[in-house]
């Protein structure tokens, strides 16, 4: 690469003495190292995504099955008519598989 020896000195005697190797095999290793360190942290993400759509159907199904217990939890809390508009669609889309049975949950 032109201009290369500003970094590396003498390009003949930098690859002589086997310096080039050393600084291809570092760089590799670091990309290595790097693709790990991604996938572990994608695969953390993912998980923590399944165990929190996991918890939440479940305190759904909870909440549909016995409302009466989970009213204590939100009749203090103020909700804005978005979040009522995303509730609602929640609800309907959490019901729509269990049409045969929402009528004995509402």
């Amino acid at each position: 690469m032109p201009g290369s020896e500003r970094y590396f000195g003498d390009k003949d005697a930098f690859r002589a003495a086997g310096k080039h190797l050393l600084i291809a095999k570092t760089v590799a290793d670091t990309k290595v190292t790097d693709a790990g360190s991604f996938a572990r942290s994608s695969a953390f993400v993912f998980a923590h995504s399944v165990l929190d759509a996991s918890i939440t159907s479940v305190c759904e199904a909870a909440a549909l099955l016995k409302p009466e217990e989970w009213v204590g939890y939100i009749e203090g809390q103020q909700v804005s008519v978005a979040e009522d508009s995303i509730a609602d669609v929640a609800r309907a889309d959490f019901r729509s598989p269990c049409r045969v049975h929402s009528s004995a949950l509402s």
